[in-house]
């Protein structure tokens, strides 16, 4: 029976990604734990699989590199225009990257965590890999899931598409979550707004930006503005309810978050319903700029990135990991930049 790093985790009392760290020779673990690992790994016999190179005759790499993008989906289907938006971008950014190329592309759709029935899940989960390397996407990416598991298991050259995962070896393309926050909300403090709120839902604590974006958030009510940030956080189901009831509960706010722009404009058709003129007593903000102008509304101001660009990168970035056998990854931040629309403005001043 062949050994593999879930072995070493047991073993060595740790988590996979903390084997996988240190058998990377990554940093991010202490001495005793790069000790336990060693350990575990040299009693259990367990070496990594030697990399694939160029010119060797295991597979189609000698000939046309072969990768694939692949889209991993949740129970739950995509409910977002934007990402539908996002995702066409991507792959529209690695066709430009390999247009012209000796490279075979696969998209595969509708990968799923536990689910073999599907051809997607049985073309990834093959005992010798059949691909090159692999760009992945979607809502159902997380550094637990199978399949990233399998990719630090073989080694296989891996870029991940707008996530940040620092303590995994893993390569990705992806704008800093972050930053973009704190740029949408620096806007509205310079023009004046000191009561915001920030609307999400539910099934937004799934995505990696959800923390990065709600840690701005709190850093500027609490720090810079002095507020209750919890208090001006409404994340419910239906938008709609969510900036009714936050609405309610303070009547101060000036202008909201949307923690994307599909909820952003969501909450805008919500403010409007209630009463309020966006962006006379209301201002609104999303970001991504993944979601087009809705009629009838004012066009949304958000914090955008060059989407197509990501996807060329990461087709870039993963076939130099594919070539040169030296690289084991890297981490590529897209710049974001502002873009003004007419849902937002000055806070109107109460006499």
């Amino acid at each position: 029976m062949s050994i593999s790093m879930d072995d070493v985790a047991r073993r060595a009392g740790v988590s996979k990604s903390t084997v996988s760290l240190v058998l990377n020779d990554r940093p991010g673990t202490s001495a005793e734990m790069r000790r336990r690992v060693l350990e575990a790994a040299e009693s259990l016999g367990y070496t990594l699989p030697a990399p694939r190179t160029p010119g060797a005759d295991t597979g189609p790499l000698s000939d046309a590199p072969a990768i694939a993008l692949v889209h991993c989906v949740d129970e739950e289907p995509d409910i977002d225009p934007g990402l539908t938006h996002l995702y066409l971008s991507y792959r529209n950014g690695i066709q430009r990257f390999t247009q012209g190329r000796n490279i075979s592309v696969m998209l595969v759709t509708s990968y799923r965590d536990g689910n073999p029935e599907t051809l997607s899940y049985q073309l990834l989960a093959q005992q010798e890999p059949i691909l090159d390397g692999l760009i992945l996407m979607g809502p159902g990416l997380r550094p637990t899931s199978q399949l990233i598991q399998r990719v630090l298991d073989n080694q296989i050259p891996t870029v991940i598409l707008g996530r940040r995962w620092p303590d995994l070896p893993i390569s990705s393309v992806s704008q800093d979550h972050s930053e973009q926050a704190h740029m949408i909300l620096d806007h509205l403090t310079a023009l004046g707004h000191q009561h915001i709120g920030m609307i999400a839902r539910p099934i937004d604590r799934t995505y990696d930006w959800f923390t990065w974006r709600l840690k701005a958030f709190r850093e500027i009510l609490t720090d810079r503005l002095g507020q209750d940030a919890e208090a001006y956080v409404s994340i419910e189901t239906d938008v709609a309810e969510a900036v009714t009831r936050l609405l309610a509960q303070q009547p101060q706010i000036t202008a909201l978050f949307g923690l994307n722009d599909h909820i952003a404009y969501q909450a805008m058709r919500a403010a409007l319903a209630a009463g309020r003129t966006v962006p006379g007593d209301l201002s609104v903000v999303g970001i991504d700029g993944a979601v087009k102008a809705q009629v009838g509304l004012p066009e949304l101001t958000t914090v955008a990135f060059p989407h197509e660009e990501v996807g060329y990168l990461a087709a870039e970035l993963l076939i130099k990991q594919i070539e040169n056998s030296n690289l084991r990854n890297g981490r590529l931040i897209i710049r974001s930049q502002l873009i003004p629309g007419a849902s937002c403005a000055e806070p109107r001043q109460v006499n």
